[in-house]
């Protein structure tokens, strides 16, 4: 359903998209459904797991990917982006005004980020984010109010905020007759599990 999310805002925004970014794409594989749906669009996909980048280059080799390892520092300035998103990446950032510096800088002016985070008014959410951080893993709360500051000081709009995935995001597949529920009460600041954001860099 994640993938299903991102492919509505890139098929939006398809006609005017030449290259595209994924920040952080774990295994690859919803980088290269979108690159298969998309050919004539160049896709770009940045990971810090060289594991990670290892197994996405063997898997889902494509001719119009190109897996980056490293950072955001790791693109060709000369790269240019119409569309990025990124999916569960942003809680991990430690430099966010410098992330999103990196960030803004790849961007087209006018062109789109679509970003997926855990909903820290979900309980279930806060109290999962939470254990992991107490233990001492990578993770930390995603917290609106600070990334929607750093967002507009970094020269991107608003342009859409709603909550998703009432049932966990990593089910893929929801039945039919539970999909009107979610689509219901999903919307509610504290049942949807993950945050959406739509930017437009400005």
């Amino acid at each position: 359903r994640r993938l299903s999310i991102v492919s509505q805002f890139l098929q939006a925004q398809a006609a005017d998209t030449t290259q595209a970014l994924e920040v952080g794409f774990g295994s690859g594989k919803i980088l290269s459904t979108l690159a298969q749906e998309h050919p004539i669009i160049q896709f770009v996909g940045t990971e810090i797991e060289p594991k990670m980048v290892e197994f996405a280059t063997q898997v889902h080799a494509l001719p119009n990917i190109r897996y980056v390892l490293g950072d955001l520092a790791e693109v060709s300035l000369t790269d240019r982006f119409d569309f990025t998103f990124s999916i569960d990446v942003l809680h991990h950032i430690h430099n966010a005004s410098g992330f999103l510096s990196d960030l803004r800088i790849l961007l087209n002016d006018r062109g789109v980020w679509c970003i997926i985070e855990p909903n820290i008014y979900h309980p279930y959410i806060f109290f999962q984010q939470e254990r992991m951080r107490r233990q001492g893993l990578d993770e930390d709360h995603f917290r609106p109010w600070v990334w929607e500051l750093l967002f507009q000081k970094a020269g991107f709009k608003i342009c859409l905020k709603r909550y998703v995935f009432l049932f966990p995001g990593f089910i893929n597949t929801v039945p039919e007759r539970l999909q009107k529920i979610e689509y219901r009460f999903e919307r509610l600041h504290n049942l949807g599990g993950s945050v959406l954001y739509l930017l437009q860099a400005h």
